[in-house]
């Protein structure tokens, strides 16, 4: 059934014979209707709202809770196609509106869903759709009718960014609480602010052990061995919170040594949100807190760790608590806010925190709430300890490649200032290559076609090299030195894999020739456990490829065989050694061999090396004859892609996957991860100092009467049997050395 009314038409921008009617079907599952901004291409060659890609994903939303597309009204904010499907302008949604009014009063809705900001916008009043979806809020008024609207993401993006898929799910699930009526009234939580000792003994204390209190800090800054501790709040459910801000000095209230025991009593349970700053800045003042049990960031990684993990964005995820958070610019000043603001805003985040904690749990599975309490948690512990005790830094060394790097780059500026062209000014540089863009990857295009001022772009590639290496890596790691250590952070919810991120200094991508400006202090030397071909191994483990893993364990080289299959050609003169073939074709070997498994296509082989797409596709299928599991445990992925939109690891992470060739790669990169942070809590457990960690390798440092039995220890650990992963024991190189460069076999 289809309803009309041509409202200014004649003063608007759009083409009127690209409308799309409103969508009212005779027999409806509810009286909801469904409001996007603009129909697309194809919806203007159908006449169907929400008939194209996006309503593709719109369909698959709904049916996953019990809502069916075809029996529901539809209708968009503007009805007539926007070029390019570019969104609607305001005098295009004012001309609409008469019909959308009109259209909304027929219909009588006892709820509307509005999809994307443009929606949103014109039905509410209210902005930004990544803070409010998930929201309720009044019809405007304008409208002349009454009713709620709930805001949600517009399918197209979801659809672009699948791992939203499940905040997508979450917000459509809210339609069937509000029709059923069991939509969890918002909350209004009893805070006691500033309580007397009296009334914070009572509250912390009175709590059964079953109960997990939410803990946050309030601090004045974001270092945890240099800021200070301003207040606490507490939330043990989520319809009550204290909140305390100290006097100075903080040592003197009394009510710090009540927070004091609490935090340090592992009979209670304490909950956080990134209990990684938390616990470690506590440490700063000499609290060591026991009966750490959840951390909300740490099970927002496991369950979707491609979203955010920020509490502000994990409220509008799990919880119907509307927005609280100030501004960026704003929280910086947190110390200077008066004692009644910094108050409020503290309990509401243990609130936030508790409810959830709540939520989360209820989504993790036993496997995962395992990996948490097994590995994470302790984690937290074993890498705060290994960034308080940092890395010492040689400053001569740094100062002396500091000194080398300073006239290579003034000698390239005069030769571009010859020219007239500033070599930091992307400007300049446009005008002067006659270049679009001057991206790295563009300029490396032109010097492979033999661009007129190839050798100038050599130089300025050269140039931005010297450049990063003196103000990133040399100086700003001087200016964050103390007492002539560095201490990176290390972030155990970094990325979607699993694997850690560290900054300040990002230590994965320090150059390896810079890393001799990093020393053992006197008396100790550091020793380098590296994995060797993990994620190889792992891939084999995973994909039940027995005679890949066999080769693994019998100590051939995988890309030497590659090399082999893929040249056959070549003579073999250093006895099974990659010295017969050159660093091209070991490359390309290598290339071939990760490709594989993470879904590389020929194509793209081809491309980076300037071959055939027949040539390269050849290398492959030499890849698969000879482990043929490969082919199966790719199609598994594909299978697990489509049915679910997500993949689990051997240990329990979950990732929904954008793309195939993600599914391929996120079991084994995340099991590869796991194996290794797993040999960091074991370490630590051990009394053994972890130096630093990059990928697949972790650095420890071990007094110098003590190396031999660390070694072993060491050794024993690294090479363990891994349940998951079939019991099997992974192999690892080891280096020593009294600085991170310079190193010889351990």
């Amino acid at each position: 059934m289809t309803y009309k009314i041509k409202a200014h038409c004649e003063e608007c921008t759009l083409d009127s014979d690209t409308y799309v009617p409103f969508q009212n079907p005779f027999i409806k599952q509810h009286n909801i209707l469904i409001v996007g901004q603009a129909p697309g291409k194809v919806e203007y060659y159908t006449k169907v709202p929400f008939s194209g890609p996006a309503g593709k994903t719109h369909y698959y939303l709904l049916q996953q809770v019990g809502l069916n597309k075809q029996m529901l009204p539809h209708t968009n904010i503007c009805a007539c196609y926007p070029p390019g499907d570019r969104k609607p302008i305001g005098t295009e949604i004012e001309c609409c509106f008469p019909r959308l009014k009109q259209e909304i009063q027929h219909l009588s809705p006892v709820l509307i869903v509005s999809l994307g900001e443009v929606a949103m916008n014109t039905l509410t009043g209210m902005n930004n759709i990544m803070q409010q979806r998930g929201r309720f809020y009044n019809l405007l008024p304008k409208y002349e009718y009454k009713c709620k609207v709930l805001c949600c993401l517009h399918p197209s993006f979801v659809m672009r960014q699948r791992q939203w898929i499940p905040s997508a799910v979450n917000n459509y699930k809210l339609i069937l609480k509000f029709l059923n009526g069991t939509l969890e009234p918002d909350l209004n939580p009893v805070f006691t602010l500033d309580p007397s000792p009296e009334e914070l003994q009572e509250y912390l204390f009175n709590t059964p052990f079953d109960v997990t209190m939410a803990v946050d800090t309030e601090t004045t800054g974001l270092n945890t061995r240099l800021d200070d501790i301003i207040g606490y709040s507490f939330s043990k459910d989520t319809r009550t919170a204290v909140a305390v801000k100290f006097k100075t000095p903080k040592e003197t209230d009394p009510r710090w040594a009540i927070i004091e025991a609490f935090l340090e009593d592992k009979r209670y349970k304490k909950c956080w949100q990134n209990g990684s700053f938390d616990t470690e800045i506590a440490r700063t003042y000499g609290i060591h807190d026991e009966g750490f049990f959840f951390d909300t960031r740490l099970a927002q990684q496991m369950l979707h760790s491609d979203l955010p993990s920020n509490l502000d964005f994990l409220r509008s995820q799990y919880t119907n608590i509307p927005p609280y958070k100030p501004s960026k610019k704003d929280i910086k000043h947190i110390s200077n806010w008066g004692a009644e603001r910094m108050l409020q805003y503290a309990a509401w985040d243990a609130v936030t925190t508790k409810a959830v904690m709540k939520e989360q749990f209820k989504l993790l599975d036993a496997k995962q709430i395992y990996l948490m309490q097994d590995l994470l948690i302790p984690l937290v512990r074993a890498i705060g300890r290994m960034e308080r005790r940092g890395n010492l830094v040689d400053k001569e060394a740094l100062a002396s490649l500091y000194l080398q790097c300073a006239p290579e780059m003034e000698k390239i500026e005069e030769q571009f200032k010859s020219f007239s062209v500033n070599p930091r000014s992307p400007k300049q540089l446009k005008e002067f290559f006659n270049l679009k863009t001057t991206q790295e990857d563009e300029i490396k295009r032109q010097i492979k076609r033999r661009h007129p001022k190839a050798e100038l772009m050599q130089k300025l590639l050269e140039y931005r090299k010297l450049h990063k290496v003196a103000s990133v890596y040399l100086k700003g790691i001087y200016q964050r030195l103390e007492n002539d250590r560095t201490h990176p952070h290390y972030k155990i919810e970094g990325t979607g894999t699993g694997r850690l991120a560290s900054e300040n200094p990002n230590m994965q991508n320090i150059p390896e020739e810079l890393r001799v400006i990093y020393i053992s202090d006197p008396d100790y030397i550091l020793i380098n456990a590296d994995y060797s071909q993990l994620e190889l191994w792992v891939g084999a483990v995973i994909a039940g490829e027995d005679q890949m893993l066999k080769d693994l364990q019998d100590g051939l080289d995988i890309h030497y065989i590659a090399c082999q299959l893929c040249f056959p050609e070549v003579p073999l003169k250093y006895g099974n050694r990659k010295q017969d073939f050159t660093h091209s074709q070991q490359t390309i070997a290598k290339t071939i061999n990760f490709g594989t498994f993470y879904g590389r296509t020929p194509l793209s082989i081809a491309r980076e090396f300037g071959v055939t797409v027949a040539e390269a596709e050849s290398w492959q299928k030499k890849i698969l004859n000879k482990y043929p599991n490969l082919s199966k445990y790719k199609r598994n992925c594909e299978e697990a892609f489509r049915k679910k939109g997500y993949l689990k690891s051997p240990f329990g992470r979950i990732r929904y996957i954008t793309s195939v060739t993600q599914g391929y790669n996120f079991p084994v990169q995340s099991a590869a991860s796991d194996i290794t942070l797993y040999s960091i809590k074991i370490s630590d457990e051990n009394n053994l100092w972890c130096w630093a960690t990059v990928h697949d390798s972790i650095v420890y440092q071990v007094p110098l009467k003590e190396y031999d039995k660390q070694l072993k220890l060491i050794k024993s650990i690294i090479e363990r049997p891994i349940p998951e992963l079939d019991n099997v024991r992974f192999k690892a190189d080891y280096k020593k050395g009294y600085n991170w460069y310079e190193m010889t076999e351990a």
